[in-house]
């Protein structure tokens, strides 16, 4: 049991920052849907599995998809959600988590006590399936991820003058990688 705890939170610590690092480059709705296809593998191995050298490994898979998904799934929230309203989707995120987790486990005793054992894991493993479906058919993202940056630039009223100039105002701007604008316009 104790191996199974270490190898979970190994591969989470390991994971999580490069999936985060990856997200931002490459966008976050990709990285969601794989790990919760991951999710869906090491459910579907946790049915099957009828020997005990799976436990490890399927516990390594857990790690990984836990690290795909959690910090991702957040910066995703942060992504979607209108910047007055981020603290409110976040709350809405772990309330409707943590109501969730009731029913899920009540669901749960139910498959593994009316039908077999097997039967909650090939459950989580088809829901995970169903959300992947409907993430990749519903969820719109912006693509890629840009930085935003704030920065202090050198600003020009008028574009044609060229060197330091009388005119040049010191003002934070909001840069998304290709243009600049002024903060607050």
């Amino acid at each position: 049991m104790l191996l199974t705890i270490v190898a979970f939170n190994a591969t989470n610590a390991i994971v999580a920052w490069p999936a985060g690092a990856l997200s931002d480059r490459i966008g976050r709705r990709g990285l969601i849907a794989g790990a919760w296809l991951v999710y869906a593998a090491c459910y579907a191995g946790f049915a099957v599995v009828t020997t005990a050298i799976w436990v490890v490994p399927l516990w390594i898979a857990y790690g990984t998809y836990y690290a795909l998904s959690e910090g991702v799934g957040k910066a995703m929230v942060a992504d979607l959600a209108p910047t007055e309203l981020r603290a409110t989707a976040f709350g809405i995120l772990n309330a409707v988590q943590g109501v969730m987790i009731l029913p899920a486990s009540v669901i749960a005793g139910i498959l593994w006590s009316a039908i077999a054992p097997p039967a909650p894991f090939w459950f989580g493993a088809g829901c995970a399936a169903a959300a992947v479906v409907l993430l990749l058919a519903l969820v719109r993202t912006r693509g890629t991820p840009r930085r935003r940056n704030r920065t202090t630039c050198d600003f020009r009223p008028n574009p044609s003058e060229r060197g330091p100039s009388r005119g040049a105002q010191q003002r934070s701007l909001t840069c998304d990688g290709a243009t600049c604008k002024s903060a607050g316009a």
